[in-house]
């Protein structure tokens, strides 16, 4: 057996780590097996593609043969696409895989292939899902008079006519003023032409 690395996804909440630490020390206990590096990511946002948190460099630097421990498959990403691109991340480098509610012990061989199907048709189903759910709730929203999309405007310079004409008759450049505005240039010299501000 190669290296073995526990991985914890934590919540701000210092219990969620404890309760996953424990259980990774039972599991491993209970089959004698050393832990050789323990990583774990501190509320991460679920947004946040697992690799590029701890996890995605931990997998990276891991090498065929090695064995990553979770409490539970979820831990490896904020959704099931994720989750997914990380246990094949794991197969390609011939990671052994192991999730302890779960019971699963994959690797890259037909069983651990066929959970990854599986996995893929839940994600798929998930994705159909949320979009229907998005839809309804636009056409509810919609239904019910609001107005949907974005805004007509410029946003950041709404309101900032004043404001950019005491910067140009201080003869700052326009790039200048849209970096401190935070629009690009163009946005900006449209935005001044169209309000004849000069």
């Amino acid at each position: 057996m190669g290296r073995v690395f526990a991985y914890l996804r934590v919540s701000r909440d210092s219990q969620d780590e404890e309760n996953q630490k424990l259980e990774i020390i039972r599991y491993c206990k209970g089959r004698d097996i050393d832990v050789d590096c323990v990583v774990t990511d501190h509320a991460v946002s679920r947004t946040v593609k697992a690799a590029n948190k701890k996890l995605g460099e931990t997998v990276d630097n891991m090498i065929e043969g090695d064995t990553l421990i979770v409490t539970e498959i979820s831990r490896l990403g904020g959704d099931w696409f994720d989750v997914i691109n990380t246990v094949n991340n794991c197969f390609v480098k011939g990671i052994i895989l192991i999730a302890i509610k779960q019971g699963y012990e994959l690797k890259n061989n037909a069983m651990g292939k066929m959970f990854v199907s599986i996995m893929s048709l839940f994600a798929e189903e998930e994705r159909r899902m949320i979009s229907e759910r998005t839809k309804m709730a636009l056409a509810r929203k919609k239904s019910e008079g609001m107005i949907l999309g974005r805004p007509v405007g410029y946003g950041k310079l709404d309101g900032s006519d004043e404001y950019l004409k005491v910067m140009i008759s201080h003869k700052i450049k326009r790039q200048t003023i849209a970096n401190f505005v935070g629009v690009s240039r163009m946005r900006l010299n449209s935005y001044m032409r169209e309000r004849r501000i000069s």
